[in-house]
């Protein structure tokens, strides 16, 4: 038995022409929803980069919420000096402080301003007592002008000391380095010896052994 349209089936065409339509809707309404849910995701992603973050809630009794504390700034680096420390022509003079035969203390830096005749000497040394009155003369002499003399003896009690100068005191400061920690500080090897600072305390003169006066007048007017 054949059909309308003589197909060996009776009312296939019928279904067929029923059957595209209703598959057509099913496809497009799939097609709908699923676009319809990407378009809702990307709107959620959306407005979560674009919309401010609510606030932590703050726990109860904090009416505000704490500064954050700045980062510590580590600590500059010191500014090196431009003149190197040491007891050589053109260097910055070692600084110290010793006891004067008076027992006060005498600090090196308490003469910055002023040119500084350093002169380490001892009584035990046969070229220094000679040349002992020469720096007393020079002290009086106009020609000392405003320089300081400061007389370091090396290594010998203050009794000794009194001893080799009497009744005599010097126009200038005698100091006492006992231990011979400052000697070292100025590599002085031989006595006496005799350092000319500028009034920078800048080192501009070595000069080993014992002077004249004329050699001193020159050594601080040169």
């Amino acid at each position: 038995m054949t059909g309308p349209s003589g197909s060996g089936f009776p009312g296939r065409t019928k279904w067929t022409r029923l059957a595209l339509p209703a598959a057509a809707g099913a496809g497009l309404f799939l097609a709908g929803a699923l676009l319809g849910a990407i378009l809702a995701v990307s709107l959620t992603l959306y407005r979560a980069r674009t919309e401010p973050a609510l606030p932590t809630p703050l726990p109860a009794g904090v009416t505000h919420a704490p500064t954050p504390s700045p980062s510590p700034t580590p600590p500059s680096s010191p500014t090196p000096t431009s003149r190197p420390v040491g007891p050589g022509v053109g260097q910055e003079a070692p600084p110290f402080t010793l006891p004067g035969l008076d027992g006060r203390e005498v600090a090196l830096a308490s003469y910055r301003g002023r040119p500084v005749l350093l002169h380490f000497w001892a009584s035990w040394c046969p070229p220094c007592r000679e040349e002992w009155p020469v720096w007393s003369a020079f002290a009086l002499r106009p020609a000392a002008g405003e320089v300081a003399i400061l007389a370091v003896n090396v290594g010998e009690p203050p009794e000794v000391v009194r001893h080799f100068l009497g009744q005599e005191t010097p126009p200038f400061p005698v100091l006492l380095d006992a231990d011979g920690q400052v000697k070292a500080q100025y590599r002085v090897r031989a006595l006496p010896m005799t350092f000319f600072l500028d009034a920078e305390g800048v080192v501009r003169r070595v000069v080993p052994g014992p002077m004249r006066l004329e050699a001193l007048e020159r050594l601080v007017r040169d």
